[in-house]
């Protein structure tokens, strides 16, 4: 194909040749010929030659010389060479060789790659392959095989370094890092980690047992104590997240307790000293028994302290503690000073009397504050109760006190105390629950003793309240004056002697001398015949039915002397009151059957009376307005004052006569 080209260009040429040299003759007579050029001038290294070609060939006019076939890669120069540079020359009139430049590349290699960099220690070997193998082109060289565990490097080669490079225009051998991994382990632990201590040896064990993989040691021991096993790996290992740290695996053999056949006994102490002080004694075990701390002031009420017990072979046996009982006697507190007792007055408790002046640490109260001291006492008892009661014993001491006479609680009297005169008997009382006796004296002179007395001479009388005990003070009454009594000689009356019938009496009177003792008492009156009258007295009034005459008494109680009254009697005419006799004639009946008086209405009026009787000794039953007034009664005597209002009022008789009842009225006016 290329010996085809060829033949074509140089007929070509020659036409050009003889087409242009004809016409146009250059100066230097010689003819011209146009350069040619290399068909081709780039090629790449394949490992066979190459030759290159004009694009015009000619023979005859120039020839081709110089760097025409290569095989190897590299930079070339073809010859262009006129055959007779006397008649020919180039078209630029020049007759100098042309040097051609042509070129065969270096061929691209791809950079290949390793199928797999990593491997995992298995015990077998591992070797590295290229993902595309070109022995032609490079050779793969290096640590390609290994087993153990590591980093490792192969590298690519080219073959020839002189026509091929790297698809990046290097050269350089290729390096490519691989590896073989640890193989992961999982990690163990100790099957029993804790052991008593028996006197012999302990060995701890792997849960999981490698022997390929690792080493286990520190794992004997007898005493006991802390320890730590170690798991150390094999080179080729790992532990499964990625460390090959040696693994401390801790484990102990734990001290024995030791027998103690039995716990010692405290001895007593008193509060205040330290456990230290209290003996132990009786312990029974290979070892010391001792107060866990000694330094503490064990309380009274407690409920025991810890003692440990040392075993002679401390490394191996532990302390033992144990709750012991102990006896802590209460101690006595320090009373730098009893107080001393306020003075109370008898009557109050002890409680009242402040204690003050004590000297300790707590308070001082009596023991019996309830207590009512006398006045003679020789003390009472005082207790002392420390702050820490629970620790310490309460004291007691005896401490005086000062105990007044109280006053009397209730009050002396004397009875009468007013308007007293000789011959009254004077009574003396007390009020209050105490037991007393009575000194009376009359102008501070000594009269006697007693509840009563007699004042037989005018004077100041008081009488004193003497306690029959110590614990009072005497107490006097009120002083009462008595005077001389001075008797009532007569009465001088305030009403009329001479009264109607009928017509309330009012008594009253004036007791005379006007000196006289009692002559305010009142006068008290009573009928003492009544005569024809029938007189009666009621609230010191006098009432008479019948005409006639009445003798009455007055009486001033203590009036002649303390004891004996005086009395007066008083003689009054009575006149007799107006009277009406009815008969069964005076009657007559009226629509409904009844008996009607005929005659006029009865008058009552003013202070007067009216008597109404019936003939011929009949007797009745009078009623006024229904309601009865007098029964089984010849007569009856009406007054104005029994009347509450004016007007006409119907009075009524319900009599007897000839076996039958009559029923007679009368028409009453109370004006």
């Amino acid at each position: 194909m290329k010996t085809k080209q060829a033949l074509v260009f140089i007929a070509a040429a020659i036409i050009a040749l003889t087409l242009t040299a004809c016409p146009n003759e250059p100066e230097s007579g010689r003819t011209p010929i146009t350069k040619p050029q290399l068909d081709e001038s780039n090629f790449t290294y394949s490992g066979s030659s190459y030759t290159v070609a004009l694009n015009v060939p000619n023979n005859n006019a120039y020839t081709l010389s110089g760097d025409v076939t290569k095989t190897d890669a590299g930079q070339y120069s073809a010859t262009v060479t006129l055959v007779d540079t006397d008649n020919t020359e180039w078209d630029d009139g020049t007759t100098s060789t042309l040097n051609l430049a042509w070129t065969i590349a270096k061929l691209k290699v791809a950079k290949p790659e390793l199928e797999d960099i990593h491997f995992v220690f298995d015990g077998d070997p591992h070797t590295v392959t290229l993902t595309v193998v070109n022995d032609a082109l490079y050779t793969l060289g290096g640590v390609v095989t290994e087993t153990d565990y590591g980093y490792y490097k192969a590298t690519v080669t080219l073959t020839n370094t002189n026509n091929l490079e790297w698809e990046d225009g290097t050269i350089e051998a290729l390096e490519f890092e691989w590896s073989i991994g640890k193989e992961w382990v999982t990690r163990p632990v100790l099957v029993q980690d804790e052991f008593p201590y028996t006197g012999t040896a302990h060995t701890v064990q792997l849960n999981l047992v490698n022997n390929e993989a690792y080493t286990l040691s520190d794992h004997t021991a007898t005493d006991a104590g802390s320890y730590t096993a170690k798991v150390t790996l094999e080179e080729n290992f790992e532990w499964y997240y990625g460390s090959d740290e040696v693994l401390e695996l801790p484990w102990i053999i734990k001290k024995a307790d030791p027998v103690v056949t039995t716990w010692p006994t405290a001895d007593t102490i008193t509060y205040g000293a330290a456990l230290s002080t209290s003996a132990l004694t009786g312990g029974v075990g290979l070892g010391t028994f001792a107060w866990t701390t000694g330094t503490t002031i064990p309380t009274v009420t407690n409920n025991g302290y810890e003692v440990t017990f040392t075993p002679t072979d401390s490394t191996n046996y532990n302390t033992l503690t144990q709750t012991v009982t102990i006896t802590v006697n209460k101690a006595d507190p320090v009373v730098t000073t009893w107080p001393t007792a306020a003075a109370i007055t008898y009557g109050a408790a002890l409680s009242t009397s402040a204690l003050t002046g004590g000297v300790g640490a707590g308070n001082f109260a009596w023991t019996t504050g309830t207590t009512i001291p006398a006045v003679t006492n020789n003390g009472f008892e005082v207790t002392f109760t420390p702050t820490d009661a629970a620790n310490f014993n309460t004291l007691t001491e005896t401490v005086a006190i000062t105990v007044n006479p109280a006053p009397l609680g209730g009050n002396v009297t004397i009875t009468p105390n007013t308007n007293v005169t000789t011959g009254r008997v004077l009574n003396a009382a007390y009020s209050g629950n105490e037991e007393v006796s009575f000194q009376w004296t009359i102008d501070n002179n000594d009269e006697g003793t007693g509840t009563t007395i007699t004042a037989s001479a005018p004077g100041i009388y008081m009488v004193t309240a003497i306690p029959n005990e110590n614990n009072y003070q005497p107490k006097d009454s009120t002083p009462v004056n008595v005077t001389s009594f001075i008797p009532i000689e007569n009465i001088s009356p305030t009403f009329a002697l001479t009264i109607d019938a009928g017509t309330p009496l009012a008594l009253g009177g004036t007791a005379n001398p006007s000196t006289a003792t009692n002559r305010a008492n009142p006068i008290s009156w009573e009928v003492i015949n009544p005569g024809d009258t029938e007189g009666t007295i009621s609230n010191n009034t006098l009432h008479t039915v019948n005409g006639g005459t009445i003798t009455i008494r007055a009486t001033i109680t203590n009036g002649t002397a303390w004891g004996t009254d005086y009395t007066e009697d008083f003689t009054l005419s009575v006149n007799a009151a107006q009277g009406l006799i009815l008969s069964m004639g005076d009657f007559t009946i009226d629509d409904e059957g009844k008996n009607q008086y005929s005659g006029d209405p009865v008058i009552i009026q003013g202070t007067g009376g009216v008597t109404i009787s019936l003939a011929g000794g009949l007797t009745g039953t009078w009623a006024i307005e229904g309601i009865t007034m007098k029964e089984d009664a010849n007569s009856i005597t009406l007054y104005r004052s029994q009347f509450t209002r004016t007007g006409t009022h119907t009075l009524t008789v319900m009599f007897p006569y000839d076996d039958k009842p009559w029923l007679g009225s009368i028409e009453l006016v109370v004006e």
